[in-house]
């Protein structure tokens, strides 16, 4: 059987088969235990649906992540493997709470709450990240009011959501969807410019 060009991490009760699931957490039903954070394994792995599976750079069109950055410490590590194991034109999905929701800081395991701006390192400034080859595009950002208050609050202001984004407890969840592409011509000149500073 071949293994789907679609990768989920973290899937723990979310076990789809059109992907090819992983998790942290060695109770949930997996097709490779993984934490993304820490370096990927080089060695082949046993798997129940695959057999051996050697992770490899390219090898997935299409990543899904949701409501688990938000409990990573090393999220430059999750992020670099994630951008590796996508092939050029790949896209990551990634839905996380928003920094001002009661779910941003509720749950003990998150260590981290995300905004509009989180995602601008693995873009137009990844060179940061010392990434070298390929950086993400965003191709679409939304987010999601899920409580009365939040909505009665996005009506009052004309459903504008710059008028709310910086409200406390509106905005739940916010999703954003990326594209991995080599860099430029121009943007490798700037980023070799940058190392020698």
């Amino acid at each position: 059987m071949d293994i789907p060009r679609k990768l989920q991490i973290g899937s723990g009760n979310k076990y789809n088969e059109e992907f090819f699931n992983v998790d942290i957490n060695k109770s949930r039903k997996v097709d490779m235990i993984l934490d993304i954070a820490a370096p990927l394994p080089t060695e082949p792995v046993v798997t129940e649906r695959f057999g051996e599976v050697t992770l490899k750079h390219g090898m997935f069109d299409y990543v899904l992540c949701e409501h688990v950055l938000e409990h990573i410490p090393n999220l430059v590590a999750a992020m670099t493997n994630m951008l590796n194991l996508l092939s050029d034109g790949g896209i990551i999905e990634i839905e996380v709470p928003y920094d001002l929701s009661y779910g941003a800081w509720m749950d003990p395991t998150h260590v981290r709450a995300f905004n509009e701006l989180s995602w601008d390192y693995y873009c137009d400034s990844a060179w940061y990240l010392n990434w070298r080859t390929h950086r993400f595009d965003i191709v679409d950002l939304a987010y999601f009011i899920d409580s009365a208050y939040g909505k009665s609050m996005f009506e009052h202001h004309g459903q504008n959501w710059d008028a709310v984004r910086p409200m406390p407890r509106v905005i739940e969840r916010i999703r954003v969807k990326m594209k991995k592409r080599p860099y430029t011509e121009e943007e490798l000149k700037a980023n070799q410019e940058r190392a020698v500073d």
